[in-house]
C-alpha cells in the first residue's frame, strides 16, 4: 500500500489510504462474509446428505436441530479458513492453500482418512470440512484472477 504517513487529530500517525486501497479494504470483509455464507451452505448441505442416509436406515429419524447448526457452523469455518492461511491483503495473495493442487491434494488425503478407522462422525466432520473448504476455493475460481495451478 502506497499511502503516506498523516497525523489524526489525536496527534497519533497515521497511513493515508488510496481511494482503490480503501475500496479493496472494504471489500475484504464483504468477501469473507460471503464465503462463510457458502461454507455455511455447504455444511447443511452435507448434514442433509447424512441426514437422507441416515433416514433411509430409520425412517422414524428426525431432523437434529444442534446438529445441522453444528454441521453449519463447521462449514463456515472452514470456508474461511483459506484465508486464515493467506490472508486477503493483496488482490493477489492466493497462493499454495487457494492452489488446484491443494484442492487435489485434500481430495485425495479425504479419501484416505475415509477408508481408514475413523468413526462416522469424525469421517462425517472431516468431510463436510474439507467440502466447506473447497466452496471457498470454487468461489475464488469464479473471479477474474481464479486460481493458482500450483501456488
Amino acid at each position: 500500500m502506497n499511502g503516506k504517513a498523516a497525523e489524526n487529530t489525536l496527534g497519533q500517525r497515521t497511513k493515508k489510504v488510496t481511494i482503490e486501497e480503501g475500496i479493496y479494504r472494504r471489500t475484504i470483509m464483504s468477501r469473507f462474509r460471503t464465503h462463510a455464507v457458502f461454507g455455511v451452505a455447504a455444511g447443511a448441505g452435507a448434514y442433509a446428505l447424512r441426514f437422507s442416509a441416515e433416514k433411509r436406515r430409520n425412517p422414524k429419524e428426525k431432523i437434529d436441530l444442534k446438529e445441522l447448526l453444528l454441521y453449519a457452523g463447521i462449514g463456515s469455518l472452514a470456508s474461511c479458513l483459506p484465508d486464515l492461511l493467506e490472508p486477503p491483503s493483496d488482490p493477489n495473495h492466493r497462493k499454495f492453500f487457494h492452489s488446484i493442487a491443494f484442492a487435489g491434494l485434500g481430495c485425495l488425503l479425504l479419501q484416505k482418512v475415509q477408508g481408514g478407522g475413523l468413526d462416522e462422525d469424525s469421517k462425517a466432520i472431516l468431510g463436510t470440512s474439507w467440502l466447506s473448504y473447497l466452496s471457498h476455493l470454487v468461489a475464488d475460481l469464479t473471479t477474474s484472477r481464479g486460481l493458482p495451478l500450483v501456488g
